[in-house]
């Protein structure tokens, strides 16, 4: 499987009789959760962003959060901003570089003069995105400021300043990216507007919110309709007899910017975009659309004086108990579920975007393969199951760990 983050391949079964089938595999097993077992709570935060090198600065702060809530604790203003600037750069980085150098061949209606100049723009907006993380975790990847409690370091008026012209700068780049990408058709239906799909995302006074709130799992037409505290998660999420996670009704889960999209109180507009249309350009646009909200709310964030605050850390003691921990990384919710045991790890368990999108993207694939009648072959299922399955923007990294 190419032009995914990680090593993964694809096992595609072709019959005469159309009855294919589409299964994604991943290479290895990293045993991740066990290697966390006995190490100390705080710790963690350094640890879980080696499980991919796309989205470490989610997995820190969903283990920071984690701590956070087994010590019933809030951390300060200041602090939460600064973590909601590393996450928004964090998307915004991982849309661009999945939109403009993994999807871009798939997208065969862009000029290549076009293509070129799409990458070069996502370049600069890559080196963006990578600055503001350096400043403020340390590092552009696998952050070190990131601590149970809040942040090590704070951002000085200064660095604010530069940082909002860069974040400024940026966002004339990516509006010039959505204009170019515009052009987009869409060559087939969509097949994920059926009434087995079940949306789910954070929320946070009715809107979809990247970084705090809770989950909200909805469908197609909001005959389900259901917001729970992220602790409760297991009282609606399963693993069915294909050791997929689906909704306990056996329906297929779906996160990401379509989920996202569909999350929010005025996500009625969104419905009607999403539905009837190529599943691959709709994607691609709701993730250019992320990307300049996520800018448009750095910006916003960067212009705040108090983010430049001192106070970025409250005290923080051994957690002993259950702490779960959620946020919205780039591919959709994260959760990283622990046991405590006066400071120490005693199970951890992590549930990432892929896991949940894993049934959906299978099914994707297998319809779209449906879609070419007797047209199949085998170089043509390949290249058509690819291009259904990277339109998920699939982490195999965080899959297989």
């Amino acid at each position: 499987m190419t032009r995914v983050e990680g090593r993964g391949k694809l096992e595609i079964i072709l019959n005469k009789n159309s009855s294919n089938r589409v299964n994604l595999v991943a290479d290895s097993y990293r045993r991740f959760e066990e290697f966390l077992e006995g190490k100390i709570a705080v710790d963690i935060p350094r640890i879980v962003p080696r499980v991919c090198g796309i989205c470490p600065i989610s997995h820190a702060l969903a283990s920071c959060k984690a701590n956070e809530n087994a010590l019933g604790i809030r951390i300060t203003q200041a602090a939460q901003g600064l973590r909601r600037l590393m996450l928004l750069c964090e998307i915004i980085k991982s849309h661009t570089v999945h939109t403009c150098f993994m999807m871009m061949p798939d997208l065969d209606c862009i000029e290549l003069q076009t293509q070129k100049e799409l990458a070069l723009n996502a370049l600069e907006l890559v080196k963006v995105c990578d600055d503001i993380t350096r400043t403020l975790a340390g590092r552009s990847i696998h952050p070190l400021n990131c601590l149970v409690g809040g942040m090590s370091k704070h951002l000085d008026h200064h660095d604010r300043q530069i940082l909002e012209q860069k974040v400024r700068k940026g966002l004339q780049r990516a509006i010039w990216m959505q204009k170019e990408l515009s052009i987009m058709e869409d060559k087939e239906e969509n097949e994920l507007s059926d009434s087995d799909k079940v949306y789910m995302g954070l929320q946070k006074a009715g809107e979809a919110n990247f970084y705090d709130g809770d989950l909200r799992l909805v469908n197609n037409d909001e005959s389900l309709n259901v917001v729970f505290s992220v602790e409760d998660y297991k009282e609606f999420l399963v693993t069915n007899s294909n050791d997929k996670l689906v909704f306990r009704d056996n329906k297929q889960l779906l996160v990401g910017p379509v989920a996202r999209s569909r999350i929010g109180s005025h996500s009625s507009g969104n419905k009607a975009q999403i539905e009837s249309k190529d599943f691959t350009a709709v994607a691609t646009r709701l993730r250019l659309n992320e990307v300049i909200s996520c800018l448009t709310e750095a910006q916003e964030l960067l212009s705040i004086a108090k983010l430049s605050s001192s106070d970025i850390r409250v005290p923080v003691e051994a957690p002993t108990g259950r702490g779960v921990g959620v946020v919205e990384a780039p591919r959709g919710t994260l959760i990283h579920d622990y046991e405590f045991k006066k400071g120490y790890v005693e199970k951890a368990h992590l549930l990432v975007p892929t896991s949940f999108n894993l049934s959906s993207m299978e099914t994707h694939a297998n319809t779209v393969l449906r879609k070419l009648h007797g047209k199949l072959v085998r170089k043509l299922a390949e290249s058509c199951a690819k291009k259904a399955i990277r339109a998920f923007d699939p982490c195999i990294s965080c899959l297989d760990a």
